[in-house]
């Protein structure tokens, strides 16, 4: 598992082996959890997802995190292996 027991959000905008670069949302929570990006850290993200009826249900992921040099953004590469589903009573929270 990533740094910190706090979730990180991450929307998934780029695909498998894309770079998802970080939102407004990500830096707030790596904020709130005192955690400082650079290249490397590998952080378990999530995202808001719902189930077949509609419940939240949030998708829960590892990545590692990384700089585009020449933009100056941060991003993180998703482990399209470490994809599961938070139970519903902590999703909803």
């Amino acid at each position: 598992m990533g740094v910190g027991a706090r979730r990180i959000y991450l929307y998934l905008s780029a695909g498998r082996g894309g770079k998802h670069r970080f939102t407004i949302g990500t830096f707030d929570d790596l904020k709130a959890a005192g955690i400082e990006p650079h290249p490397g850290l590998r952080l378990t993200f999530y995202s808001d997802d719902a189930d077949d009826e509609g419940r939240p249900s949030n998708l829960v992921y590892e990545g590692v995190v990384g700089l585009d040099e020449e933009c100056g953004r941060w991003y993180a590469v998703v482990d399209w292996e470490s994809f599961r589903y938070e139970p519903r009573d902590k999703a909803a929270s």
